[in-house]
């Protein structure tokens, strides 16, 4: 009997469905990691233009405790980064001014507390809240 040095059909088919599965997973992980790369850097530019934000809109709202008749409500928008943020302030309350050397408590509204509600329009899972003290 002769002895072949070949593969047989079978063998060859083993092997290429075995090649072509490990390629199909290999091409799913690396879309799945591109993908989950664009995310962390979107993640990335919001978290840094954030900081700036905060500032910018902590400004914005001095201006217009300052300027405007003293509201319950503030509420802008704001492009910081090529990133455009729409914020809300609503007052938690009104401070009233202690001074310790002063026995008499006055009552004025030149001081309150609001919270600041931030959110990205283009992204809007994410969003972010801090407190502001104002006075005139």
């Amino acid at each position: 009997m002769k002895k072949s040095n070949g593969f047989t059909l079978i063998e060859v088919t083993i092997a290429s469905v075995i090649l072509f599965s490990s390629l199909a997973i290999m091409s799913q992980i690396f879309n799945s990691s591109s993908l989950f790369s664009i995310k962390a850097q979107e993640h990335a530019h919001f978290y840094q233009s954030s900081s700036a934000a905060i500032t910018a809109i902590k400004s914005d709202v001095r201006y217009l405790f300052r300027t405007l008749p003293q509201r319950d409500i503030y509420e802008s928008e704001l492009i910081v980064g090529g990133t455009v943020y729409e914020w809300k302030a609503n007052k938690i309350q009104n401070v009233t001014y202690y001074h310790p050397n002063d026995d008499s408590v006055t009552s004025n509204n030149n001081f309150a507390l609001y919270s600041v509600t931030v959110s990205p329009i283009s992204e809007e899972s994410l969003s972010f809240e801090f407190e502001v003290f104002l006075w005139l």
